[in-house]
C-alpha cells in the first residue's frame, strides 16, 4: 500500500510550485518523505485504509451505484485490513464491487497467509460460489487478479518512486495530532501547479477543458513522530466540459497505522478447492474490420463524452464525439485495453476505456488489436521458466477467457508482451498459446528486453 503514496507522488509530482511558499526546502520535504517510506516500507505490521469516493457521477454511473443524486457523495472503493510481513489480510467494500458481479453493498474478503491466497465467497465471477473461504493454489482456475494481489501489494513497498519525482510543489502546510501522533502535514492547496502537475505528466486522454474546469484541488502526507508515513490525501473538485453545471468531486485517502503491534493473520480453516471449467478455444481468430462489423457485437455504455479518433492514442484525428448515456457496439481493443475500436452513430473509431462502462464479460469477447501479428513465429527463441501454475487467457488481464493452464516447472515461449510488462503472449510445449501473468514467470532482463511490445 505504500506504493499508492509512490504511485500519487511520482504522478502528480511533475510539476512545478511557487517557492516563496515552502516552509522548508523542497528538498528537506523529499528527503522526509523518502526516509518516512523506508522505514514504512520495512515495518514488520500495520494497518490500512483506503477509501476512494466521488460526487456529480455522470448518469449511467449512478445508475449503476443505486441512481445516487449528483450531490450525494458515492464510496467507490473502500478497503480495510493488515499486513504482517508477506501475509495480508483485506475487507474490499464499494460500489466498483459491482464490477465483480456483486451488489454495491457486499465485501470481498482476501487472505494471504502462509504463501497462499484465499478468498470468500460467494463470488460467482471467480468461481467461489458458495458462503465459504476458498484456496487459490495457481493450478485450479483461481483469478489471476487475486492469486498475484500478495505479491503486487509487497513488491509495491518502493521508495523509488518518490526519491525520483519532482515534489518542489509540496510545501509544510501544518502540524496534526493523527493515531494518538504528533504529525507533521506537507502537502499544497495550489490547484494550478497540481494541474500543471497532471498535464505533465503521462495520464492520457485527459481532456485539457475539463482540467481548466477545475475549481479546487489539494494533496496532502502526514508524517508523524514515530518516523513512520501515516496517511495521504487527494481531492479535486470542478465540473466537466459536457456537464459545465454539476459540480464533481474525487476524493481519495491512505491511512497506515497500527505499526509493530502484535496481531496474526492466519489461514482459514478447511478452505474449498477453488474450481473452474477449462474453457476451449483458440486464441487467433480473423480480425473484423471496420467497415464490416457486425452491429451485434458486444455493446456498452458511454459514461462520459469523448473524441472518437481514428487510430488509438491521443495524437489519432479526432473522426467525431461521444456523448454520455449512448449505447456503442464494440469491435475491437488495443492489447493493454486502454482503448476501444466503437461503432457509434457519428463514427467508427477508437475510444479511451475511460470514456465507457465495459462489462467483464463483454471485455472478454473482443478481440485484441494486433493479436494478428503475433500468429507469426518470432525468429529468436525468447523463454522463460513458470515459477507458479496459473491461466493462459485469451487477452491480457484478468477478465481474459481461460484457454488453459501453464504449470509450474515448464518452459514456455514468450512471443510478446504488453508495454507495462505484466502480461506476456506465450506458446507451450503442448501448443497452447494465451496471455500469461508475468508474476507466475521468471525471466531473465535480458530475456524480457527482447520480447516484443504489441
Amino acid at each position: 500500500m505504500v506504493g499508492l503514496l509512490a504511485l500519487i507522488l511520482t504522478t502528480v509530482g511533475l510539476g512545478g510550485a511557487d517557492a516563496a511558499l515552502a516552509a522548508r526546502s523542497a528538498t528537506d520535504i523529499k528527503s522526509i518523505l523518502t526516509t518516512a517510506l523506508i522505514k514504512t516500507a520495512v515495518a514488520p505490521a500495520h494497518q490500512l485504509e483506503l477509501t476512494v469516493s466521488a460526487t456529480g457521477l455522470p448518469p449511467q454511473m449512478a445508475g449503476m451505484f443505486g441512481n445516487s443524486a449528483p450531490s450525494q457523495e458515492v464510496s467507490l472503493v473502500d478497503i480495510a485490513g493488515k499486513r504482517r510481513g508477506k501475509d495480508l489480510q483485506l475487507r474490499i467494500k464499494g460500489a466498483l464491487m459491482t464490477m465483480a458481479g456483486l451488489p454495491a453493498a457486499a465485501s470481498l474478503e482476501f487472505i494471504h497467509a502462509a504463501g497462499k491466497s484465499y478468498i470468500h465467497g460467494p463470488l460467482p465471477m471467480f468461481g467461489a460460489t458458495e458462503n465459504k473461504w476458498y484456496v487459490l493454489d495457481g493450478t485450479t482456475g483461481g483469478d489471476s487478479f487475486t492469486q498475484n494481489l500478495p505479491t503486487g501489494i509487497n513488491q509495491s513497498l518502493d521508495y523509488k518512486g518518490v526519491a525520483n519525482a519532482d515534489l518542489s510543489f509540496l510545501t509544510t502546510l501544518s502540524k496534526q495530532v493523527l493515531h494518538g501522533r504528533q504529525c507533521d502535514v506537507y502537502g499544497t492547496t495550489d490547484k494550478n501547479a497540481i494541474i500543471q502537475a497532471i498535464k505533465s505528466s503521462s495520464m492520457p486522454n485527459v481532456p485539457s477543458n475539463d482540467l481548466d474546469r477545475i475549481e479546487a484541488a489539494e494533496i496532502k502526507f502526514w508524517v508523524c513522530d514515530d518516523g513512520y508515513f501515516h496517511q495521504a490525501w487527494v481531492s479535486i473538485e470542478g465540473t466537466t466540459a459536457d456537464r459545465p453545471n454539476v459540480k464533481s468531486a474525487v476524493r481519495i485517502r491512505l491511512s497506515l497505522f497500527d505499526y509493530n503491534s502484535d496481531f496474526t493473520i492466519a489461514a482459514p480453516l478447511n478452505p474449498a478447492q477453488l474450481e473452474r471449467p477449462q474453457l476451449g478455444g483458440t486464441v487467433f481468430q480473423t480480425l473484423p474490420s471496420a467497415s464490416a462489423a457486425p452491429a451485434s457485437g458486444p455493446n456498452a455504455s458511454v459514461f462520459n463524452g469523448g473524441n472518437i479518433r481514428q487510430r488509438p492514442g491521443v495524437k489519432g484525428q479526432v473522426l467525431g464525439q461521444l456523448h454520455a448515456s449512448q449505447t456503442i457496439t464494440l469491435l475491437e481493443k488495443t492489447v493493454d485495453g486502454r482503448w476501444y475500436l466503437v461503432k457509434a452513430p457519428e463514427a467508427t473509431g477508437w475510444v479511451h476505456a475511460s470514456l465507457l462502462r465495459v462489462r467483464p464479460e463483454a471485455a472478454s469477447r473482443i478481440f485484441v488489436n494486433g493479436e494478428a501479428s503475433i500468429a507469426a513465429p518470432v525468429t529468436m527463441q525468447l523463454s522463460a521458466a513458470v515459477v507458479h501454475g496459473g491461466n493462459r487467457r485469451a487477452a491480457p488481464g484478468s477478465a481474459g477467457q481461460v484457454l488453459g493452464q501453464v504449470k509450474a516447472g515448464e518452459t514456455i515461449q514468450l512471443q510478446a508482451r504488453t508495454r507495462n510488462g505484466l502480461w506476456y503472449y506465450t506458446t507451450c510445449r503442448c501448443g497452447g498459446r494465451g496471455w500469461v501473468h508475468a508474476s507466475l514467470l521468471k525471466i531473465e532482463p535480458k530475456v524480457a528486453r527482447r520480447v516484443p511490445i504489441v
